[in-house]
């Protein structure tokens, strides 16, 4: 009866919704408490006190029996339970971590070094011949006008050669655009000990910038090497740039180098589907023929990347049948994120060996059957209950969104992540690692829907100066500030999101907000221009930014930004579609006034007595 009175106005008699209010359907994943919480909290809508207390509880137990409660599969007597599959995130995330196994992996080292910048060393000859070798250093960035002059005393003026050698951090997942500006001869490589990313050893004519396009997986760093010559070039220079996903060419800066070499890594730039974003974050709920024809081609993209590294990681061993099954031993544990049986090591390892002489054959058929079994691609149930694999794996896919590593399967094989104190030793340790810091960066790119801000544009004559670099720059400025909240030893601390009067500006933000730099290239932790209306991410000059108008601002989209992104508040969809009042047509109003004279209709009232009151500050 409670049902019948006050809810099927808007969810109807079946619980579908009522199409004509735009209500979503009762379906999904809830508890009995939750749901009895959110009607006591929210229901109805434009009367949330009229259904509390035992009506609350008995209109929650009604809809929930009804709509919410799992069917039971009648054989077994126990819910349906659906596969979730790795997401495009985590299968990429996986692949590289798999790729320790044949490379070595130095990531946490790399992390955690406090040098920045590239080792270089100076040759006075045009051939980086160790005997004229006259100067090592690090450069904190690849930006060098040497003009008609020499690198430094004891080097000549006619010739000279530089090589510079470290590792470049990929801070997101995506394709990146390595850019180099010179006038000489050099070679790039990066993640790649013999194929060179760029080779303009030879010059063409008077071509000054080279270019190049790598996908990388972010949250890594890449061993990166560069060899530079000049002989007989009336002038000397060489800049080091690149374009990052929906970003600016830029030099790069020293946060995102370090002089020591790191492992080559395993990346997969195979093009998937987009995964399920609609319940906020990406689910692998979803499995097509398209998804399915992603898997088979990234598998024998990989297949083909381990094979052409036989050399490197079995050596001499490469032709012995006993390395290579000591290998894919080693590659199905992993991949499958638990000790092996005997069947197993038989059905993934041993007849493939047993098929053939070629050991290149072998080992393709190994990592093709690893990479394309369901014990990879899909992520553990607990049906039946879970063992210590099973936490290790659902450890590492919450904080890294990968598979296990050695040290965690080790933890896991001897039994130790039972109990409260050690799963949370094992996550503390967790913690320190890049990946998680990785993790952070995404949760904190769906959360803010920076999807949202790759073209945010504003009218030139308005605001003049305010361009594509500008944005750029915003984007590293947010991302500092992300990092620090979360990370920064001395200065973490979750409660600065919201409440943090400081934000990090180089030189161009200074000059258009406000503030102190010196560098274009360096970015400073300081005072907001006007520290009195600051509130943290909220009041960053990013988001506000992309939550507004060409060429004026919208407390609707930033109130609608608070109650959906900060509260967590459903908003239905316009009941119908209303434009925006030009500010020139009422000139003498406040942006105030026309949003309260816009959102006046009452059948805006439900949703805009929330946003309104949120938007209004911002």
């Amino acid at each position: 009866k409670i049902y019948e009175q006050k809810c099927v106005k808007c969810h109807g008699k079946d619980g579908r919704g009522n199409p004509e209010m735009d209500v979503a359907p009762l379906a999904g994943e809830q508890t009995l408490e939750g749901l009895t919480q959110a009607i006591a909290e929210t229901m109805p809508e434009d009367d949330p006190e009229s259904c509390v207390g035992a009506e609350a509880k008995a209109v929650a137990a009604y809809v929930f029996r009804r709509f919410f409660e799992p069917p039971k599969d009648q054989a077994a007597g126990r819910p349906k339970q659906e596969l979730a599959r790795l997401t495009v995130r985590q299968y990429r995330q996986a692949i590289a971590d798999l790729g320790t196994e044949i490379f070595g992996n130095s990531q946490h080292k790399l992390a955690t070094s406090d040098t920045r910048g590239l080792w270089a060393s100076y040759h006075n000859h045009r051939h980086l011949r160790h005997d004229k070798k006259v100067l090592e250093r690090i450069d904190p960035v690849i930006a060098f006008d040497f003009g008609e002059g020499s690198p430094g005393e004891k080097i000549g003026k006619e010739e000279f050669s530089i090589q510079w050698h470290g590792s470049l951090f990929a801070p997101e997942t995506g394709e990146y655009e390595i850019i180099v500006h010179s006038h000489n001869g050099f070679r790039l490589w990066l993640n790649h000990p013999k194929d060179a990313l760029i080779d303009a050893w030879v010059r063409s004519g008077d071509q000054k910038e080279h270019r190049a396009t790598i996908f990388l997986v972010g949250g890594r760093w890449y061993p990166l090497r560069i060899e530079y010559f000049k002989y007989k070039d009336p002038a000397a220079s060489i800049h080091l740039l690149w374009r990052r996903p929906h970003r600016e060419p830029q030099v790069i800066a020293s946060d995102y180098l370090t002089p020591q070499v790191g492992s080559r890594l395993l990346v997969v730039d195979t093009p998937f589907p987009p995964d399920d974003r609609s319940y906020g974050y990406e689910r692998g709920n979803q499995v097509g023929e398209g998804w399915q024809r992603a898997v088979l081609a990234a598998a024998l993209t990989v297949a083909e990347q381990v094979v052409d590294a036989m050399p490197q990681f079995l050596k001499e061993g490469r032709d012995d049948p006993e390395k290579v099954r000591a290998f894919g031993y080693r590659w199905v544990r992993r991949a499958f994120r638990r000790q092996l049986d005997d069947a197993t090591r038989r059905d993934y390892v041993d007849r493939f060996l047993e098929g053939t002489s070629d050991m290149t054959v072998a080992v393709k058929r190994i990592v093709l059957a690893t990479l394309l079994s369901p014990r990879f691609l899909y992520r553990e149930t607990i049906d039946d209950g879970y063992d210590d694999f099973d936490i290790a794996s659902r450890l590492s896919f919450v904080l890294w969104d990968s598979i296990p590593d050695p040290w965690l399967l080790e933890w896991a094989e001897k039994g130790q992540l039972r109990g409260e104190e050690n799963i949370r030793r094992a996550a503390e340790r967790m913690l320190q690692d890049p990946r998680t810091q990785s993790k952070w960066s995404v949760f904190c790119y769906y959360w803010l829907r920076l999807d949202r801000f790759e073209d945010i544009t504003k009218d030139t004559k308005k605001y003049p100066g305010f361009d594509q670099q500008l944005v750029t720059d915003l984007r590293t400025s947010l991302e500092k500030f992300l990092h620090r909240v979360a990370w920064e030893e001395e200065a973490s601390d979750f409660r600065e999101l919201l409440l943090s009067d400081h934000w990090y500006a180089n030189a161009r933000l200074a000059r258009w907000y406000g503030g102190k730099a010196s560098s274009d290239l360096e970015f400073v932790w300081q005072k907001v221009p006007k520290p009195d209306s600051a509130g943290g991410v909220l009041t960053h000059p990013l988001l506000l930014s992309g939550l507004a108008y060409h060429a004026s601002s919208s407390p609707i989209h930033r109130g609608v930004f608070v109650a959906r992104g900060i509260l967590g508040r459903r908003l239905k969809v316009p009941p119908v579609a209303v434009a925006p009042i030009p500010a020139d047509s009422k000139p003498d109003w406040t942006t105030r006034q026309r949003i309260e004279f816009q959102t006046k209709p009452t059948a805006c009232r439900t949703c805009h007595d929330l946003i309104n009151p949120l938007g209004f500050p911002l």
